[in-house]
């Protein structure tokens, strides 16, 4: 039995092993920064184009009398006023929204200028 004592039961050692870790490097993170952007700006574009397909689509399917056009065009006017005092946007986007705004102006006053109380959808 005493032979065994002498006999480590597990033997431990060490050694050392590299690893290699990916790194993003700044080029990297560069061009997936303006592939973002321009992933942004498309699908920016896709939304208004389909918010504006949309909004031709109400239009002619609404029913919007005088009255509510009369409220809408008020409403309207003062989103236009608070785009101009917003610092958040730049002004590309200020320009577009006040775009869309002055076409929807225009549409109400349509309603508003009707001879008779008619709706959208009977124009």
């Amino acid at each position: 039995m005493m032979m065994f004592k002498d006999v480590p039961l597990i033997n431990l050692s060490s050694k050392d092993i590299n690893v290699k870790i990916p790194a993003l490097t700044s080029d990297e993170v560069d061009k997936y920064y303006s592939y973002l952007k321009s992933w942004i700006a498309q699908n920016a574009q896709i939304l208004e184009d389909w918010t504006d397909v949309i909004n031709k689509m109400l239009a002619l399917c609404g029913t919007t009398d005088k009255t509510e056009a009369k409220t809408t065009k008020a409403t309207l006017e003062k989103e236009k006023i608070a785009i101009a005092g917003n610092t958040n946007l730049t002004q590309a986007d200020k320009n577009k929204l006040n775009t869309r705004i002055t076409s929807e102006i225009k549409d109400m006053n349509a309603i508003i200028a009707l001879p008779q109380n008619t709706t959208r959808q009977q124009l």
